[in-house]
């Protein structure tokens, strides 16, 4: 089923593909709500990197030059004791919606094809549609189809900035 057509507390959630989605509606739901609750606390994490794993490679080069900074992240291959054992709909919508203060999306034709990091784009969307700020920081990849997000949203293209270049723009971000 496609997330266009859930609608959840009155927004559509877009882009991609889950099966059994209206759990994932409600679970999304669910944390969106909570996230509205705790939007005032201070977040576990800075920033958040949710990409399909043949991105890893391209990622795992920009998060080394985050790694010199004091930025709090959230990098799944980091967090394997705390991942281990949860149901992965609730944790990772929990992270990205409710702990992460920014999530960068590195966007490929991967990323669009993947049943988790569709669960990840839910909550990441319904967060940013929500909360009206700029959590969504967009990282192109390749030429895969997403006019209906950068129609809207500015990104940055990952072929025009290396990794430490991305790491740099993201710690600006993060930190002013």
């Amino acid at each position: 089923m496609k997330f266009g057509s859930i609608v959840n507390n009155g927004v559509m959630i877009t882009g991609g593909t889950v099966k059994n989605s209206s759990v994932v509606g409600q679970q999304i739901s669910a944390s969106v709500q909570s996230s509205e609750q705790n939007s005032k606390q201070d977040k576990k994490y800075d920033v958040g990197l949710s990409f399909a794993n043949e991105d890893r490679a391209f990622v795992e080069m920009v998060l080394h030059h985050i790694k010199k900074t004091e930025m709090r992240y959230f990098y799944d291959k980091d967090e394997v004791a705390q991942i281990w054992g949860n149901d992965l709909y609730r944790y990772l919508t929990d992270v990205y919606v409710n702990q992460c203060k920014y999530t960068v999306v590195f966007h490929s034709a991967s990323y669009t094809k993947k049943k988790w990091t569709q669960v990840e784009w839910g909550g990441i969307r319904t967060k940013q549609l929500l909360e009206q700020k700029d959590s969504l920081l967009l990282v192109l990849l390749d030429d895969s189809n997403i006019s209906e997000i950068t129609d809207q949203w500015s990104y940055l293209d990952g072929r025009e900035y290396s990794a430490k270049d991305i790491a740099q723009i993201i710690c600006q971000k993060v930190f002013g």
